[in-house]
């Protein structure tokens, strides 16, 4: 009966004390580790989702507004760091052909036109025939003019005026005119992707956008991946294709992304 009850008073040994301690601070080990892990990993994809996004509306806005410029008015600058280009504002169809370097006809500063509509920003220049960007940007442009005076947004009309009597350097293939706005840039200043808008309202157009001020700030954290702005030229029956290479990175994450835009090039 007394070794019975000296039995059940009988406790855990120091070295199963030992024991257990050491397996609890085991588990709760591998147990904070696998929390810490966790909340990181979702840290780090919350802040990937969120840089992508920024990425991917900086992008979207570029696409969107490189589709509305005339293809030929595309040109890099600032050793690559600047994509320039101008926006269409409206097109048409002229009536007759326009005085040109081929055909003879008398220089004239009046163009008959199918009935249009400006539907984006101001009309300020006239486009017809052209088939570089050397046409458009020079010094004497022999397939851009100034517009008597600019067309506002709605503006309805079936003839255009320019600011001189000009000769062309060429017909369009189909008549078209194309009514363009001041020229956009997209530039890499820095780690900062900028637009420049109307950085030059003289004519020609023969300057530069100059990234050193200005400009409105799409996204921070930017870098070229590889050539920054690649373009594929089109004819007057292919499309102009744009290929933007940029990374964005923050908080220790980066992302990159190629995105290629396709210029309809309308004869």
């Amino acid at each position: 009966m007394g070794r019975s009850v000296a039995m059940k008073q009988r406790g855990f040994s120091l070295i199963e004390l030992i024991t257990v301690l050491v397996i609890l601070a085991i588990v709760a080990a591998m147990g904070s580790h696998f929390m810490v892990s966790s909340t990181e990993a979702y840290i780090q994809t919350q802040a990937r989702a969120k840089l992508v996004h920024r990425a991917r509306q900086a992008l979207e806005r570029m696409a969107r507004q490189l589709r509305g410029a005339l293809p030929y008015s595309l040109r890099e600058s600032n050793s690559g760091t600047c994509l320039e280009f101008l926006p269409v504002a409206a097109g048409a169809n002229y009536v007759s052909d326009v005085p040109d370097q081929s055909n003879g006809a008398s220089a004239s500063a009046s163009i008959t036109t199918a009935s249009f509509s400006v539907d984006f920003g101001t009309a300020r220049y006239a486009a017809i025939g052209a088939l570089g960007d050397t046409e458009i940007y020079a010094s004497s442009p022999v397939s851009l003019a100034a517009l008597n005076s600019d067309l506002a947004l709605g503006t309805t009309a079936s003839s255009v005026t320019l600011s001189a009597a000009k000769i062309w350097r060429r017909n369009s293939l189909q008549r078209r005119i194309f009514l363009l706005d001041h020229p956009l840039a997209f530039c890499v200043v820095g780690a900062e992707l900028r637009v420049f808008e109307d950085f030059d309202s003289s004519f020609p157009l023969n300057s530069n956008v100059d990234p050193g001020s200005g400009g409105e700030v799409m996204a921070e954290n930017v870098a070229a991946d590889g050539d920054l702005f690649v373009i594929a030229s089109g004819t007057e029956e292919r499309n102009t294709k744009v290929t933007i290479n940029l990374s964005f990175s923050e908080g220790g994450e980066q992302v990159s992304f190629s995105q290629e835009v396709s210029i309809r090039n309308v004869p």
